[in-house]
C-alpha cells in the first residue's frame, strides 16, 4: 500500500501535472478518485481499536507517512489537499509513525499553512496534522516550535478564521 498505489500506480507528481493540463492523460483519469482514496485512508486510520491500529501500523511500515507528508507539497494547490492532510493526521495517531515524520514532514505542514492562509479547511486539516505529530512527542513539539516557528502560523490561522470552528479546535 505505497502512496503511489492510491493513485492507480501513477506517481503523484504525474497526476498533479496532468490534472493541471486539463486531465487528458491516463493519470488525469485517476485524479477524481484521489480525494476519495485519501479520505478512505484517513477513515481507516482514524478507526479506534485493533483495526485502526493495524491500518496505522501498515501505513507506517510502508513509508506512507513520508509519502503523505511529501505528497502534501505536490497537492498544495489542489482541492485534494485537505484529504491528504487528514490522512497524514490520522496516520500520525500511531506513536511509531510520529517518529517517521521528521523535520521534512513538519516543514511541509508549515509550508501548507503559509501557502494557503485563506483556505479554512486546509488550515484546519494542517493544524490537526501538526497536533497529531506533537502528541507525546517532545522532539516534534520542539521542532515545530523552534525550526518551523509554528506559533505565529497558528496565531495567523486563528486571526484569519476566528469564526471557523474547525480551525479554532485544531489550533487548540
Amino acid at each position: 500500500l505505497k502512496f503511489k498505489s492510491l493513485s492507480g500506480g501513477a506517481p503523484l507528481g504525474a497526476i498533479v501535472e496532468d490534472a493541471a493540463d486539463g486531465g487528458g492523460g491516463d493519470a488525469g483519469r485517476r485524479t477524481a478518485g484521489l480525494a476519495g482514496a485519501l479520505d478512505a485512508l484517513a477513515a481507516s486510520c482514524a478507526v479506534d481499536g485493533d483495526e485502526g491500529k493495524r491500518n496505522r501500523a501498515l501505513l507506517g511500515s510502508r513509508d506512507g507517512i513520508d509519502a503523505l507528508s511529501s505528497g502534501t507539497l505536490s497537492l498544495i494547490e489542489r482541492p485534494e489537499l485537505p484529504s491528504a492532510l487528514d490522512a497524514l493526521g490520522a496516520g500520525l495517531r500511531a506513536a511509531e509513525n510520529r517518529e517517521n515524520i521528521g523535520i521534512r514532514g513538519l516543514l511541509a505542514l508549515y509550508a501548507v499553512l503559509a501557502e494557503r492562509p485563506a483556505d479554512a479547511p486546509v488550515q484546519a486539516a494542517a493544524l490537526r496534522a501538526c497536533a497529531a505529530a506533537m502528541v507525546a512527542h517532545e522532539a516534534n513539539r520542539a521542532a515545530l516550535h523552534e525550526k518551523c516557528r509554528m506559533v505565529p502560523s497558528i496565531v495567523a490561522a486563528l486571526r484569519a478564521h476566528p469564526a471557523e470552528r474547525a480551525v479554532v479546535l485544531a489550533a487548540c
